[in-house]
């Protein structure tokens, strides 16, 4: 049987160009596990191989699928991992067709689960059904940490990649906006939306649409959907899914906590990460401190040196209220679980930003606000849309800072933090043609092509690709060929042209 270091190829999960997923055994140990294998050169993913090793590690939860082992052998990075006997979520909410109860409880442990990455740090920047595991005992597990975010690690793409899957994208995300826990929650609340109506609340068949309607879009609540669901969860998941992230919930600790409150049954149901055993040194000192008093004594009393005591102060009997029950305590020690501090968000300059996308208000009566765009494009500030292009008017706007949206589903989402000033003409122009780089590829004989890991289309193509002036990786994949796999360079080319002939599998 084919081996890879240590362990037996025992089934082919999957093979995606030189990544491959199989089930394994180890050769010594016995343990089954999951094997990601990638025997590629393409830098980005043997970093984002290591990256995923090291955060599951960091982790350690119960929560956290584990990782058993990293290492390279015969040209092939692999990464062993815990095997879990059982299904994601999207296919478990296929097939199990839970109730309420049990989607709720579900939710919880996602929550949960989440929570353990932002007490550390983390950002997960891809949470969604897929990446959520149901074990056979019906216990949430969390994977997929390779696009996930620390301070203390450095970023495997350039500034403003796009990374994460499209239906489960916040709005600040979409707009290559610095990020923090805050877009896990929205990715979350879509999860959660999804989990208790059966329906995603911004589905839509191509990407460009459905970025459109993360954007300006507020879906209905859960309880018009189905009345049944309680008002506090329908309220929660709508305040999860707010565009502007500084009046979404911040953390997963606080869905948490809400869910707590409202809902005694996941008071002692939370995970935590597993933590070694702290030596308590201070109750060393108390040890040794009465030790030293005890001998004293003893010495004191056998040299006779002892002095008569005076008769006792009569006490009054008196209720202690500050006494409390083990349920009250540990009540109060699962309330007095904050989120980290952040640091406070700084006003964006009148340029194209990662900052947080926040408005600035002053006194001035409203002013003339005025977009040109070629070609047309639904136009939001903060999120909210006000207009499309060509606009027939003027728009009265308070002046101050904004951020600036432009929509059309032939090209990326952009966006760029604008100041509109009191007393002007307020008038800004963009031509999306020359803000992205248009590749025109033909794939012989045809070919699926996917940017960055995302489905963009099949050849022949109607129109060029519009990408953002950046690096991206390349993937054409046929049944019948292997893959190919390149990387796009940005070198200031406004059109790049390719073509690629396929090689027949042997």
């Amino acid at each position: 049987m084919e081996t890879i270091a240590n362990y037996i190829l025992e089934e082919t999960i999957s093979v995606n160009g030189p990544s491959s997923v199989y089930i394994a055994r180890h050769k010594t140990l016995g343990r089954k596990t999951l094997l990601k294998v990638y025997q590629g050169q393409e830098q980005s993913v043997i970093d984002r191989f290591e990256r995923e090793a090291k955060i599951a590690a960091d982790l350690n939860s119960e929560s956290i699928v584990q990782i058993y082992d990293f290492g390279k052998t015969d040209g092939k990075f692999f990464i062993s991992i815990e095997y879990i006997d059982g299904q994601n979520f999207s296919e478990y909410l296929a097939t199990a067709k839970p109730d309420f109860d049990t989607i709720l409880d579900f939710c919880f442990q996602i929550a949960s689960a989440t929570s353990v990455l932002h007490r550390k740090g983390y950002i997960h920047r891809d949470l969604k059904p897929d990446n959520i595991l149901v074990s056979s005992d019906n216990k949430i597990k969390l994977t997929d940490f390779g696009i996930t975010l620390h301070d203390s690690l450095s970023r495997v793409t350039s500034d403003g990649a796009l990374l994460g899957t499209p239906l489960y994208m916040s709005p600040e995300q979409i707009n290559n906006l610095d990020l923090t826990a805050a877009s896990d929650v929205f990715s979350l609340g879509i999860i959660f939306y999804q989990a208790a109506s059966g329906v995603h609340p911004f589905e839509a068949p191509q990407f460009a649409q459905v970025f459109s309607r993360i954007l300006s879009e507020t879906p209905k609540s859960l309880r018009e959907l189905k009345p049944e669901i309680p008002q506090w969860f329908s309220d929660m998941v709508s305040d999860m899914l707010k565009k502007d992230r500084n009046k979404r919930t911040g953390t997963a600790i606080e869905i948490v906590k809400q869910m707590k409150a409202k809902d005694h049954r996941f008071i002692d149901k939370e995970t935590v990460p597993i933590e070694p055993p702290k030596r308590n040194f201070g109750s060393y000192a108390i040890f040794f401190l009465f030790l030293i008093i005890l001998l004293s004594a003893f010495y004191i009393y056998k040299n006779n040196f002892f002095i008569e005591p005076s008769p006792p102060a009569p006490v009054d009997t008196v209720l202690d209220s500050t006494k409390t029950s083990v349920h009250d305590s540990a009540e109060k020690q699962v309330s007095s679980i904050q989120p980290p501090q952040q640091k406070p968000v700084e006003t964006p300059p009148v340029t194209q930003t990662n900052s947080n996308p926040v408005l600035e208000k002053n006194s001035d009566a409203p002013t003339e606000f005025l977009v040109k765009t070629f070609p047309w494009c639904n136009i939001y500030l903060n999120y909210e849309l006000i207009d499309k292009t060509p606009m027939t008017k003027a728009v009265q706007v308070q002046p101050g800072k904004y951020l600036l949206s432009l929509q059309n589903p032939s090209y990326p989402s952009f966006s760029d933090s604008i100041e509109i000033k009191a007393h002007q003409h307020n008038i800004f122009s963009y031509d999306l043609e020359n803000n992205f780089m248009r590749l025109k590829i033909q794939v012989n004989p045809w070919g699926r092509i996917y940017i960055d890991g995302k489905y963009v289309g099949t050849t022949p193509l109607v129109k060029p690709l519009y990408l953002t002036k950046e690096d991206h990786l390349l993937e054409v994949q046929n049944d019948f060929y292997k893959p190919h796999l390149d990387t796009l360079k940005w070198q200031n080319k406004a059109d790049v042209q390719m073509s690629i002939v396929l090689k027949e599998k042997r």
